[in-house]
């Protein structure tokens, strides 16, 4: 069973929500049509009316689903007393403010008056 807000999808509405969400991802959702999902489960698209009137509602669905695994993943993050991010984990050289990156370049390196540091 997926529940989404108040709404609790059983069975094959919980696989057509699966089946649409995998062709979002591969193909963007203008990029398939109900005869995609129902050639892929094996049902009539009459089916898929059925349990969702039209593809703007299974669309809602999905995001609506998103949302929620979205809300529960920052659940348990905050949950799990993770830290915040606290700055770049890029090495520096001592005195000197320009970090390295993987490749061996110097990142571009601010002024004293672009960081507010007074001259003199």
């Amino acid at each position: 069973m997926v529940t989404i807000g108040t709404a609790s999808y059983t069975g094959t509405a919980a696989r057509i929500l699966d089946v649409a969400e995998v062709l979002v991802q591969t193909r963007g959702f203008n990029g398939f049509s109900y005869a995609d999902i129902a050639a892929e489960m094996n049902i009539t698209k009459a089916a898929l009316h059925y349990h969702f009137a039209g593809k703007a509602e299974l669309g809602e669905a999905l995001i609506s689903r998103y949302a929620a695994r979205f809300a529960d993943a920052l659940a348990a993050v905050d949950s799990a007393g993770a830290r915040p991010y606290s700055g770049s984990s890029t090495p520096t050289r001592p005195g000197c403010r320009r970090s390295w990156s993987m490749a061996g370049r110097r990142a571009p390196c601010m002024s004293r008056a672009q960081r507010g540091i007074p001259h003199g």
